[in-house]
């Protein structure tokens, strides 16, 4: 965005994947660099957010010092400004489609690119999905099927 002070880039997305990206924080009003405890911090307000069922977002963004569309360039040394949490209700066929499966006794399996607990918290919020539904990280479910090996098959 080109503003008075010259362009900024702002940017959204997963806590986690924004957060690695960030070297400093915008906190009281100015910039602090962005350490360890910091970003524990950060992931705990996450794990709260996310515990009401909410869906959460990072937001940060960086001045740019050159006219550069790179993204490597522009998606590094952000400033976090903080997290947003939304309500985000399931789908009328998602609740559908996990009735559907109920109805034929099988087991639903969710992949997820939110923290995994946060269905925990859907089931408890809309009631729709079975206790024995499986979650898994979508980050998970990358690495199990690049290893081959499919843990919701075992049990």
């Amino acid at each position: 965005h080109s503003m008075p002070e010259g362009k900024i880039a702002f940017v959204k997305g997963a806590v986690e994947v924004i957060l690695e990206r960030c070297s400093q924080i915008m906190k009281d009003g100015g910039l602090k660099s962005l350490d360890d405890n910091g970003r524990a911090d950060i992931m705990k307000a996450n794990e709260q957010l996310a515990s009401d069922a909410l869906r959460v977002l990072a937001l940060a963004y960086k001045k740019l010092d050159r006219d550069d569309t790179d993204e490597d360039y522009i998606e590094k040394d952000l400033v976090f400004i903080g997290l947003v949490g939304m309500m985000d209700p399931p789908r009328p066929e998602a609740v559908e489609a996990v009735k559907v499966c109920k109805n034929v006794h099988m087991r639903p399996v969710m992949i997820t690119g939110d923290i995994s607990s946060q269905p925990l918290q859907w089931r408890r919020r809309w009631g729709y999905i079975p206790k024995e539904t499986w979650c898994l990280q979508e980050r998970s479910f990358r690495s199990c099927l690049t290893r081959n090996s499919r843990p919701w098959c075992t049990r």
